[in-house]
């Protein structure tokens, strides 16, 4: 049997003590209009959350910026420590952390973060490294470090460029021997 109640004016149920709860107990609860929910904690349990909004606002409402800005934060339980994506407002940037102390910029066009390789203290490749068209630059110098081209003959078609020289092809394991041979 369903049951279709219209009121005017607000509508309340209301527990008789503070720690009571309110349980609704059906398969789908549908909603429709706006929803409003207050408090200081939402806790939403549910094994998949799906979200059509194209935006979700942080700190909505400030009417001054929020020194501790917005974070999106992972709970990885037992694993380890959470991680977070975090907005930073007093130092204008995004910043993720892998161990919920320690926070790196995220390189944007107008921030300080790694936006070369050479700004990373151990960069790591994990595929082919392909330079067609490219050089290895040298930031102290502002001058090519190293060039690849295709070999021509018996080259290696790696070339080095030292500060204020011209470029010099780096020797062949062929070329090596013969220079062995003629120079002893």
């Amino acid at each position: 049997m369903s049951t279709f109640k219209r009121i005017s004016g607000d509508y309340t149920i209301q527990s008789v003590n503070v720690s009571d709860r309110i349980f609704i107990n059906s398969g789908n609860v549908y909603i429709e209009g706006n929803l409003w929910v207050t408090g200081n904690t939402q806790t939403i349990t549910s094994t998949n959350s799906s979200i059509t909004n194209a935006k979700i606002t942080l700190n909505a409402g400030a009417a001054v910026a929020n020194p501790a800005g917005g974070i999106l934060e992972v709970d990885r339980g037992s694993t380890g420590a959470n991680v977070q994506l975090v907005w930073n407002e007093t130092v204008q940037n995004w910043q993720v952390t892998r161990d919920g102390s320690t926070y790196s910029n995220i390189a944007t066009a107008n921030s300080s973060g790694i936006a070369n390789v050479y700004a990373d203290s151990s960069p790591a490749i994990s595929a082919n490294l392909d330079l067609r068209g490219h050089a290895v630059w040298d930031s102290t110098t502002n001058a090519t470090a190293l060039t690849l081209s295709t070999p021509a003959g018996a080259g290696s078609g790696v070339f080095a460029t030292p500060t204020g020289g011209a470029a010099a092809e780096l020797v062949t394991q062929s070329k090596a021997l013969a220079y062995s041979i003629i120079f002893g």
